[in-house]
């Protein structure tokens, strides 16, 4: 049988430890009758508010990732989400909760989301996904959109070069990187060509002139 010890008299209770701003405190995580499990905690932002914070997933283990992730955007905690080590894939894992806050917020259409999310999935992550940040120079990123021009429509490698750009603006503002090598690298788009004139039309400005 559990046994309860109370405090005797001139005793002294610890008090809970005060949570920190932007530190979240202890993590409790409950399953649902969906099946899904639900982890809840308080968090301190920045402002040094006690939030709630709520997240569900399909096990424990995706519950507790997501909740911290999106405890992740609510405070500037001095600790960096993501280092000079961090691959690209690591740093998009941490950039993309961003990016749904401002979906979830109304700033960022649900379909911007989407495609970020989705070109991270199917074009980064398998091409360049184990790339780190600081091996991430100007010329390494250009070939890796070029590659992508060679092998893929050029809507997939513009596309590529934009999220990647955006990701390495996250770790730039992270303090990961001191620059964004990716800003610098050639535009995919196609250009336009110049309309040819007509026999017909050459004909007729030499005949004015």
């Amino acid at each position: 049988t559990a046994t309860t010890c109370s405090p005797g008299r001139g005793s002294s209770v610890m008090a809970r430890p005060k949570i920190a701003a932007g530190e979240v405190g202890q993590v409790q995580v409950t399953q649902l009758a969906s099946g899904k499990w639900r982890a809840r905690a308080r968090m301190r932002d920045d402002s040094g508010e006690l939030v709630q914070l709520r997240a569900e997933g399909a096990t424990e283990a995706d519950a507790r990732k997501e909740l911290l992730s999106r405890a992740k955007t609510l405070t500037t905690h001095t600790k960096s989400i993501v280092t000079s080590g961090s691959t690209i894939a690591e740093a998009a894992e941490a950039w993309l909760p961003t990016v749904k806050v401002r979906a979830e917020n109304g700033t960022l259409s649900w379909s911007t989301y989407e495609n970020y999310e989705t070109t991270v999935r199917l074009t980064l992550v398998p091409v360049c996904g184990g790339v780190t940040l600081e091996a991430l120079t100007v010329g390494r990123c250009d070939r890796i959109i070029q590659n992508l021009l060679a092998d893929r429509r050029v809507s997939s490698a513009r596309k590529a070069r934009s999220v990647l750009s955006l990701i390495c603006g996250f770790a730039v503002r992270d303090d990961a990187i001191p620059t964004n090598r990716c800003a610098t690298s050639p535009d995919c788009r196609r250009r336009r060509r110049r309309p040819r004139c007509s026999l017909r039309s050459r004909s007729r400005r030499s005949a004015t002139s």
